[in-house]
């Protein structure tokens, strides 16, 4: 089982989840799910989705993102295409 995401959450590459779930919280915080944007990351890169999830669990009929969920790749000025994945989640909330 691994942590699941929420609206806030850090990525690998420094990027951060900006859109999540308008009716399903973990730990009072919107849950975050497959599709749901980012801030871009702060290399200069516009913003992105995530992409992909949780097998078995859903919300609002996507997956729920987790630790360790990739974003779609995205190009930095000074970098080729590159992705990341989700750092940080929820303390005490998982999903498969």
């Amino acid at each position: 089982m691994a942590k699941v995401a929420r609206l806030g959450d850090p990525f690998s590459c420094g990027d951060t989840i900006a859109g999540a779930s308008g009716n399903v919280y973990a730990n009072g915080i919107p849950l975050a799910r497959d599709t749901d944007p980012t801030t871009g990351d702060p290399c200069g890169a516009g913003p992105t989705t995530i992409d992909g999830g949780a097998a078995t669990v859903t919300a609002n009929g996507l997956a729920v993102a987790l630790v360790e969920t990739p974003l779609k790749p995205h190009s930095c000025p000074s970098s080729s295409p590159h992705g990341g994945s989700i750092s940080a989640g929820s303390p005490n909330v998982t999903a498969a």
